[in-house]
């Protein structure tokens, strides 16, 4: 028996010193974002053949692994990050991760700083900064359209660089506005969010209801959107800077309208006046030919203007006074023979005298471009974080004459002057410029409208009624027909306007925001932020001196400046 119970001793005593004796292995390396290859922190690192051997990432993203010779694999996850099973292929490893945006949404900016989604009771939604960067729009506002369930956002201008109206709980009040209140890192902002480039915006949370609002008190009652800028884009120990460009045209969404031509507007208004006399009891003893001689008649009378190249042909009074259509030029009280009595074209017309010259929606309309421009980057260490951008904006509206020019410097800093003890400061710097087209207010005098409706018989310009040449002035430029003959907006030319008057806004705007965060115990932090906002905006207005009831022609001018100091 004790021969017995040795001998298992022995056996269990060599087994133990032959594991202990087996071989370790020392595995190193850094996990880094696949998308912009900053490190990742914390990342845990976890062997699959050996669960319970595992660690965190360092601030700098690397890791140190000790592990039985026999491991083969490693599992890397982290917050916002795919899962990912690597082999061990070296004792240097160099491990990318990608987003896992379902794994971004878990975690949103509320009122008090950031929160799980799942442990959230408010309603709210989120948008990343990479949707953001996805969408080619000029305002930021535009694009929580479809994006955030619950939130309307209309555009009542097609003006580039206008902003967006958004209703989050729909309109309160008749007279009061029905807006969001707007939160940048962390302080109120009254400017407008299209001062703020969103490829610096890491990302916007919308709050809904009251429990999510009730930091910001009576001022939140149409719920609010908080936006966060980036602060970080270094890479540790050493500066890194990316250039992006993003380019896109504008043009018309859903093919035109078929409309009447030009060859078949002249007929449709015959028939208009044919019918008129036909059911006219007065003039139920005239014949067909002599009802469709004098609908001919007053179908150019109403409209005054001939297009058509070739008629050789005239009504004129024969001796009993009735209009005959005739051979021979025009005379004094003659009127062209554009139509027959039975309403069809005459058969001389051969063509048009100017044709090119009468497509109003094409002249007024363009296909726009949109061009931004972004340098960003920084430098991150252990103790400081960075991001600096510079970005330019140009959108050439689709409408002539019609355009927005942004400019825009950003600056975020934090640097940890102790590590209980941090201080920061975000600053944004924004110049615009917005043209277009001088607002008429009625909608005959829309130049959208008018180009629209217009007649296709009316030309853009004036022309020789006989050979259809352009009329030129004393420089040799194209003169624009705002006749009194016209009867459709008689001295009023949309196109010639657009050109003529002019309508400019020009915006200068200081966004300011410094903090100071102290942690004096784990899990409490005090927070103390001064936010100033500043606008400078001057907008023109010019009349011209050529059409209107303004002869000498006037210049509008109107000048705001706006500071709003907050503590927090």
């Amino acid at each position: 028996m004790k021969k017995s119970l040795l001998l298992l001793l022995f056996l269990t005593l060599s087994i133990g010193v032959a594991w202990a004796q087996k071989k370790q292995i020392t595995v190193k390396g850094i996990v880094l974002s696949v998308e912009d290859k900053e490190p990742i922190v914390p990342a845990s690192v976890q062997s699959v053949d050996y669960p319970n051997i595992g660690t965190l990432t360092d601030p700098k993203g690397r890791f140190t692994l000790h592990l039985p010779e026999g491991a083969r694999t490693l599992r890397v996850s982290s917050v916002g990050y795919a899962s990912k099973v690597v082999a061990i292929t070296g004792k240097e490893l160099r491990i990318l991760l990608d987003n896992d945006e379902q794994s971004i949404d878990k975690v949103v900016i509320v009122a008090y700083g950031t929160q799980k989604k799942q442990s959230l009771v408010g309603a709210q939604a989120s948008i990343s900064g990479k949707q953001l960067a996805a969408r080619p729009i000029s305002n930021a506002s535009n694009a929580l359209a479809g994006a955030a369930a619950g939130v309307q956002v209309t555009t009542s201008s097609g003006q580039p660089g206008s902003e967006a109206d958004i209703r989050i709980r729909g309109f309160g009040s008749v007279n009061a506005s029905s807006a969001p209140l707007y939160v940048v890192d962390g302080a109120v902002y009254t400017g407008r969010i299209s001062d703020i480039a969103q490829q610096d915006i890491a990302d916007i949370s919308v709050l809904k209801d009251a429990a999510a609002t009730a930091l910001y008190g009576s001022s939140a009652g149409n719920g609010v959107i908080l936006i966060t800028t980036k602060r970080n884009a270094g890479q540790a120990g050493q500066p890194h800077f990316t250039f992006s460009t993003s380019q896109g045209f504008s043009v018309r969404g859903l093919p035109e309208y078929d409309k009447i031509g030009t060859m078949d507007h002249y007929k449709v208004r015959w028939q208009q006046w044919y019918n008129t006399l036909r059911y006219d009891e007065r003039n139920k003893n005239k014949t067909d030919e002599e009802l469709g001689t004098i609908a001919a008649l007053q179908t150019y009378q109403a409209l005054k203007y001939n297009p058509y190249s070739g008629i050789d042909s005239y009504y004129r009074k024969d001796a009993n006074g009735v209009y005959q259509l005739s051979k021979g030029g025009p005379a004094k009280g003659a009127y062209p023979g554009i139509l027959l009595p039975t309403g069809e074209l005459n058969p001389e017309i051969n063509g048009l005298l100017y044709g090119d010259d009468l497509d109003w929606y094409n002249a007024f309309y363009r296909t726009g471009h949109r061009g931004e421009y972004t340098l960003s980057g920084g430098l991150r260490t252990d103790k400081l974080q960075s991001y600096l951008s510079l970005n330019y904006l140009n959108e050439r509206g689709f409408m002539i004459e019609s355009g927005y020019k942004r400019y825009n410097l950003r600056a975020n800093l934090s640097y940890d002057i102790r590590p209980w003890l941090t201080l920061g400061t975000n600053i944004g710097l924004t110049h615009t410029r917005s043209e277009g087209p001088r607002s008429l207010g009625g909608t005959s005098a829309n130049g959208a409208h008018f180009s629209q409706t217009v007649a296709p018989i009316y030309p853009i310009h004036v022309h020789d009624p006989l050979t259809g040449a352009y009329v030129l002035d004393d420089r040799g430029n194209r003169i624009y027909d705002h006749s009194v003959t016209r009867p459709y907006r008689k001295n009023y030319n949309t196109i010639e306007l657009a050109y003529l008057d002019h309508n400019e806004s020009l915006r200068d705007a200081l966004m300011g925001r410094a903090h100071l965060d102290i942690k004096p115990i784990d899990g409490l932090k005090l927070s103390l932020q001064v936010a100033y906002d500043q606008t400078n905006s001057r907008s023109k207005v010019r009349f011209n001196n050529k059409t209107g009831d303004n002869p000498q022609g006037l210049l509008e001018m109107s000048v705001g400046r706006g500071t709003t100091l907050t503590f927090t």
